[in-house]
């Protein structure tokens, strides 16, 4: 993957975790989820990583809010529409991030 990125114009690497693997945002929910917050407390850690042994790719992991997928549900706050949208906002903006960190769609850096 970084071989691919370091040839690209703009190499820029964007993870969907979640705020359910974050050890600050830790409640009964999430726990109960562990094996899936787990995934993703990993994915952003990987990104993390990632960021540090490749400082010419930018890299974030990304929370893409509780979007009404059929994971989501019905209830869920935003339509995936949105979130997409919200998403390429950031990339669009990648250059004022910094690399490694968890953000939230609307670019809120978040504590993990």
């Amino acid at each position: 993957l970084s071989d691919a990125l370091k040839r690209s114009k703009r190499p820029v690497m964007i993870a969907i975790s979640s705020k359910m693997g974050t050890h600050a945002m830790l409640n009964d929910y999430n726990a109960e989820w562990w094996p899936y917050s787990s995934s993703k407390a990993a994915l952003s850690l990987a990104v993390s990583a990632f960021a540090i042994n490749n400082p010419d790719i930018k890299s974030i992991s990304v929370h893409p809010g509780w979007v009404k997928t059929r994971m989501g549900g019905e209830d869920a706050d935003i339509e995936p529409a949105e979130s997409a949208r919200s998403i390429k906002i950031l990339y669009d903006a990648i250059d004022k991030l910094e690399s490694g960190r968890l953000y939230n769609y609307d670019g809120t850096l978040m504590a993990w």
